[in-house]
């Protein structure tokens, strides 16, 4: 009986061991990447692992200016964009893609929060069990920051906003500068407002932090439109001049971004 006790305790603490964060394949997020301590980029990435493709978008502080990178693993090919000068460039993609946190729902749970002087609030500590230099700080499914510790540098993304949901087929469109335009089929269409909105109010939340006033809601609305992704830019306002006093609401009753949409009605 003692031995039957002892073996149900170990098995316990083992899946509590490997009770990770379940952080789904398909997301939109707005990340900041920190090496050393240092803002290197802003940057928005669309992971798309249910029709393997994803969509990056690095912003470089130093000339303003964005370059994509849209990788369809189908096909193996990437194509690198530069929209401010409409340079496109056709390269081979070798690699598969793979979900970006599967790791997570295997980690271990370090007993302290985490806490960052880059991340909006503190989370839980994961550190993965495939290597220890890969932590992940969450707070209910979903990341806060990512941190990778290597020989020459230290790496931090911290996620800004994160959006649970398959991106959209526009985010993928090739513009009609690329000399080789393709058009690349989707089984399974999404409801792009719904994830705009989310985006929004996800940014918003980032932005304004413990500070959850009205004029600081009100603030951080007037300037989200112009960090989102161009595709999103006119939807982005239309959406804020129409519903601010409402969103400035929920916002002040801290509901969280897929209420807020369904209230307003965009999900």
């Amino acid at each position: 009986m003692k031995l039957l006790t002892i073996t149900l305790i170990v098995l316990a603490l083992l899946s509590l061991s490997y009770s990770g964060p379940t952080i789904p394949d398909d997301f939109v997020a707005f990340v900041d990447t920190v090496i050393d301590g240092r803002f290197q980029d802003r940057v928005h990435v669309w992971e798309d692992y249910t029709n393997q493709r994803t969509r990056v978008d690095f912003l470089r502080p130093e000339n303003g200016r964005t370059v994509r990178r849209l990788n369809f693993y189908k096909q193996q090919k990437t194509y690198e964009i530069e929209p401010e000068t409409k340079n496109c460039t056709l390269k081979a993609l070798n690699g598969t893609l793979r979900p970006a946190f599967s790791w997570a729902s295997t980690a271990t749970k370090l007993p302290t929060p985490c806490h960052s002087e880059f991340s909006r609030e503190p989370g839980v500590m994961w550190s993965s069990n495939q290597t220890a230099d890969y932590l992940l700080c969450s707070r209910d499914d979903e990341p806060l920051w990512v941190e990778l510790l290597t020989q020459r540098e230290r790496d931090l993304f911290v996620f800004r906003a994160f959006i649970s949901v398959t991106p959209p087929p526009s985010a993928f469109d090739l513009p009609d500068y690329c000399s080789a335009r393709e058009v690349f089929a989707i089984n399974k269409p999404e409801d792009t407002g719904c994830t705009i909105c989310q985006f929004i109010i996800s940014w918003v939340e980032g932005e304004i932090g413990q500070n959850r006033t009205e004029a600081a809601i009100k603030d951080a609305l007037d300037k989200v439109c112009s960090y989102l992704p161009s595709i999103y830019g006119s939807d982005c306002v239309i959406l804020v001049n129409t519903y601010l006093n409402e969103i400035v609401q929920y916002l002040l009753n801290n509901e969280p971004p897929l209420t807020v949409c369904q209230q307003i009605n965009e999900c």
